[in-house]
């Protein structure tokens, strides 16, 4: 079968479809991710949140175009998402051990952590 076989099957909600679409782009995904995240497991966790929002998108997902590049698309998203999460949280550390000492689980600061995500 082809990729776009296999992609109208898991559009269906056919697991067959989608295990096969996996099976052909896990790897790949795998390992550009890797490239960025310079880490095993947050790159085998990028892989599977981007598998993962496939298989809960899948009504919507359109059979036209590649899907590699829909899944590099959505693990490229995932990657920076979890950037600025991360510069957010060290944002918030600075912050606490600036202004209000590390053990302060004030309001306030509860308040500022939120507002940095």
């Amino acid at each position: 079968m082809s990729e776009r076989e296999y992609l109208a099957e898991l559009i269906k909600g056919d697991r067959h479809g989608f295990n096969m679409l996996y099976k052909k782009y896990s790897r790949l995904l795998y390992l550009f991710s890797l490239k960025f995240v310079k880490d095993e497991q947050t790159a085998i966790d990028v892989v599977q949140d981007a598998f993962l929002k496939v298989w809960e998108c899948r009504a919507t997902l359109r059979n036209e175009g590649t899907f590699s590049a829909y899944l590099m698309k959505i693990a490229h998203n995932n990657i920076l998402n979890g950037i600025r999460k991360n510069l957010a949280h060290e944002k918030y550390k600075l912050y606490q051990i600036n202004h209000v000492g590390l053990h302060d689980d004030s309001t306030e600061n509860q308040i500022v952590y939120r507002d940095l995500f």
